[in-house]
């Protein structure tokens, strides 16, 4: 893999290999200078330490990001944008509590529903089952109808509690990267140049993941889980009572099937990857999905379900770490002390 660099002149994009991050040099195309910024790889550690501070540890992986899907242009007015900045920082600190509470919450009630869903699947088909390994009071298609209805009405409630932390996280992430612009800000920040080229690289990227393909990792695990769980149950059955599984199985893995589909649709569309090889650049499904697994084997759809829920997270990490690094130096140029994560 080599560091995507775009010419801050010509806008021509390019790669150069890892020894050559932080260096400057010249174009190939205009002979302009640049700035080789730091790795956009989706690996290291780094990266976790980097998006955890700017979340202040309040944030899960699957929270969509709604940032701007354009790089945010520099604002015509600097003392107004910090204004709107030091609003975005209280917000975040005033509905920190509140993230949290809904995402304990979430973690009570997504085992709830996946469990239902399989064993509603189960039931249908006229399979048996321990109703209290199901979090059922009865093993009867009602009871488990009843269940899926309480635990996904539950979750689409809490995607309210979820939305203001992460709309005042995406509004202060996207002033800073617009104050980068300026470049009153940028000379005042360390290592300005390269913290703008490395915005210019990651932004489209990461506001695409994070509008558009984190909101589908919730369904995607709901989907990988119900068939992990009926996958555990058949496994542990006995001649006739395992054949009872294959109606159930096979309709969850055809879902699981179209979540996967529905992703790499997602990912296709766009043309946006800061990601290179000695080949030249690779896209976010050749990333991500490069192909789609058999319907009719449970066991790579979970497979990929898996790689793809941990490529996506990674990489949506890693680059908004990238970003949180310019919006730290940013704010410390401006004076503004870091924001203490739930921890402190």
């Amino acid at each position: 893999m080599s560091i995507a660099v775009e010419c801050p002149s010509c806008r021509a994009s390019f790669g150069v290999g890892y020894g050559h991050a932080g260096r400057r040099g010249r174009c190939p195309k205009c002979r302009g200078e640049v700035v080789v910024p730091s790795p956009v790889e989706a690996t290291g550690p780094q990266a976790v330490e980097l998006f955890n501070r700017f979340f202040m540890d309040s944030v899960s992986l699957i929270q969509p990001l709604p940032l701007p899907p354009d790089l945010p242009a520099a604002p015509t007015d600097l003392k107004a944008a910090k204004a709107a900045l030091v609003d975005a920082r209280r917000d975040m600190e005033v509905l920190r509590e509140d993230n949290l509470a809904a995402l304990a919450r979430l973690n009570v009630l997504a085992p709830r529903a996946f469990k239902a869903e399989a064993a509603l699947l189960m039931l249908r088909a006229g399979c048996r089952l321990t109703p209290s390994e199901f979090l059922l009071q009865e093993a009867t298609p009602v009871a488990a109808e009843a269940a899926l209805a309480t635990a996904l009405d539950g979750i689409r409630r809490l995607s309210a509690s979820f939305e203001p932390f992460q709309e005042a996280a995406a509004r202060r992430l996207a002033i800073t990267v617009a104050m980068l612009q300026d470049d009153r800000v940028l000379a005042r920040v360390s290592g300005g140049p390269t913290r703008r080229i490395c915005t210019h690289t990651v932004y489209p990227t990461a506001a695409y993941l994070g509008r558009q393909v984190v909101a589908t990792q919730s369904e995607l695990m709901h989907a990988n889980q119900v068939v992990a769980q009926l996958a555990v149950v058949a496994v542990r059955a006995k001649g006739k009572a395992m054949e009872a599984f294959a109606e159930p199985v096979d309709k969850a893995c055809r879902k699981l099937g179209r979540q996967l589909e529905s992703i790499r649709g997602m990912l296709a569309a766009t043309r946006h990857s800061p990601l290179l090889d000695e080949d030249g650049p690779i896209t976010l499904v050749e990333h991500i999905l490069p192909r789609m697994p058999r319907h009719d084997s449970p066991v790579e759809l979970m497979e990929t379900a898996d790689r793809v829920q941990e490529a996506v997270t990674d990489l949506h990490r890693h680059l908004i770490g990238r970003l949180a690094v310019g919006a730290e130096e940013v704010e410390k140029a401006l004076g503004l002390d870091p924001l203490k994560s739930a921890a402190d």
